[in-house]
């Protein structure tokens, strides 16, 4: 259908009958300027999901005279006070202690490069092991033709 389109005036049928025939439906369909967009974003399609391309947008300069961000203050730790009856504060803070979650980031996953799903990537996909399933046998019997009539 896109050679039918690209080669329209041509005197031989480079689509073929049924790209011209396409080609045709689509241009009183959608008019020249849709067809040749619905071409061209099918092929960009098919590019990119065969080619798996990776694309990097440029990264602006950095400006020398940009404000700088202030660094966090760290927090203090106190010690642990003994409260009522000789229980230590952090076993009276299980309530309302203000401890959280403490997040840690493995470095290895987030200097990766690329498309992850390419083989570079080092990212290794496991099947777990397979358990002893019993082999399926197969038999082949074979039977004489039978005779069709009364000989």
């Amino acid at each position: 259908m896109a050679f039918a389109f690209i080669t329209q005036g041509s005197g031989f049928p480079w689509g073929g009958a049924v790209g011209d025939m396409i080609s045709e439906w689509l241009t009183r369909f959608l008019g020249w300027i849709g067809t040749a967009a619905l071409l061209l974003v099918a092929g960009l399609a098919y590019f990119i999901w065969r080619f798996n391309p990776v694309f990097k947008v440029p990264s602006r300069p950095v400006k020398e005279n940009a404000v700088a961000v202030p660094e966090p203050v760290a927090e203090v730790e106190e010690k642990p006070k003994k409260g009522k009856k000789g229980k230590k504060a952090d076993e009276e803070s299980k309530d309302g202690g203000k401890e959280g979650a403490k997040l840690f980031i493995d470095e290895e996953f987030s200097q990766g490069k690329g498309n992850v799903l390419k083989e570079e990537s080092g990212v290794v996909a496991l099947a777990p092991p397979v358990k002893g399933e019993p082999e399926i046998e197969f038999t082949i019997t074979e039977r004489e033709p039978e005779e069709v009539g009364g000989r």
